[in-house]
């Protein structure tokens, strides 16, 4: 049978329920129906403007651009009930997308924590990737534990900038950024990369 299920929007904060469906489409997956009545700026709201499937496609493209990097796989239901990030290799990476078409994306240390606490506790490395404004500026935010073990990596004398907690978080905006950069007062601290970058570090090979 078809189970509802209670949930908080990871993205907005925003609580609902979400309806599990028992019936599986052609291709196996699940049937998912959200009912969270997420906030205007969240990326998952529903806007009466925007036909629905060009809102998912954006959102689903760059989940998978994300989970490319290292080799991921989606997680099923990823942020609605266990909150596993979007996407997982076991014992490898834990990945989570943001995105943004603003022109600026605001980090909470909240968010950064609870994707390295939950990374970390199941012996798996966090990466953030997060794309800003209509045409997207993409990065990858690592740990500086994981830059650290990994050889020839940057090192701090190598960094180009960094950015400061002001307040619950860090704001980050493309035209500011010089990476490789830290954020200054996270823990763990992230790294802010390039695609580009993150992808000379080879992270399948590292495994």
């Amino acid at each position: 049978m078809d189970r509802t299920l209670k949930t908080r929007c990871k993205l907005c904060d925003a609580r609902g329920t979400i309806k599990v469906s028992k019936n599986r489409t052609e291709d196996g997956s699940v049937q998912i129906i959200d009912n969270v009545k997420h906030w205007p700026h969240c990326p998952r709201h529903k806007s009466a403007g925007v036909p629905k499937h060009f809102q998912k496609k954006a959102w689903v493209a760059q989940e998978k651009r994300a989970n490319a990097l290292v080799g991921a796989r989606e997680t099923l239901m990823s942020g609605a009930v266990n909150e596993d990030g979007d996407g997982r290799m076991i014992h490898g990476w834990r990945v989570e997308s943001k995105q943004t078409k603003a022109d600026k994306y605001r980090l909470t240390t909240a968010v950064w924590e609870k994707l390295c606490r939950g990374a970390l506790e199941a012996g798996e490395e966090p990466m953030l990737h997060i794309e800003i404004g209509s045409l997207p500026t993409r990065i990858v935010l690592v740990r500086d534990d994981y830059l650290a073990s990994v050889p020839r990596c940057f090192s701090v004398e190598e960094a180009k900038g960094m950015i400061e907690v002001n307040g619950k978080g860090a704001t980050i905006k493309p035209g500011e950024l010089k990476t490789p950069m830290w954020i200054e007062g996270m823990n763990p601290t992230p790294w802010i990369l390039t695609e580009a970058e993150f992808k000379r570090l080879s992270p399948q090979d590292q495994e």
